[in-house]
């Protein structure tokens, strides 16, 4: 199961998030920087996910892991 989030003025893909779970419930945390989805809580904003990789990771991601991880959500940049 794939889950999408698009920008609702653009239609533009935000983020995608392969998931082992069918669900079809969705729900984004009061603040929005968190969605729900089958009981799993996970970060979408791409921001959001560099600062939490950032913590985890004690280098800079090549520009293969970028684009793995990041794609084209933001342009590669040392961080």
């Amino acid at each position: 199961m794939i889950t999408r989030v698009w920008e609702s003025t653009t239609g533009k893909e935000v983020i995608q998030r392969d998931g082992i779970y069918n669900s079809q419930l969705l729900a984004f945390s009061p603040d929005g920087r968190y969605i729900i989805d089958g009981g799993h809580v996970w970060m979408w904003q791409p921001d959001d996910i560099i600062a939490n990789a950032c913590a985890y990771l004690p280098r800079n991601l090549t520009r293969a892991e970028w684009a793995q991880f990041i794609g084209d959500a933001m342009p590669y940049q040392a961080v």
